[in-house]
């Protein structure tokens, strides 16, 4: 999608810098491009390059592999508690 950096300084809670500077080296690689909005030229939109999506599509697919198997071995009983406890998670991690 389309985000910028100060969006993702917040979401990663962390420096619009270490932001920057990590974008820098994605934009040197050809994964992410800047963008200019023309209705406000301090917003800066940063949107993946076609070879940025796809590499993102492969790590994503690579980590639900991943978790397939570890959960594999679960119980839906397990499954049930597990599920809970995400949903804890997630009020409190998203509770700002």
């Amino acid at each position: 999608g389309i985000a910028t950096v100060s969006f993702n300084a917040k979401y990663s809670r962390t420096t619009r810098s270490e932001v920057s500077k990590a974008v820098d080296g994605l934009v040197h690689k050809r994964l992410v491009v800047r963008d200019q909005d023309p209705n406000d030229r301090r917003n800066i939109p940063l949107v993946l390059t076609s070879e940025g999506d796809r590499i993102m599509e492969a790590i994503f697919n690579e980590a639900e592999a991943w978790l397939v198997r570890q959960f594999e071995s679960l119980t839906e009983e397990e499954c049930v508690i597990l599920r809970k406890g995400m949903e804890q998670l997630n009020k409190i991690f998203t509770a700002d």
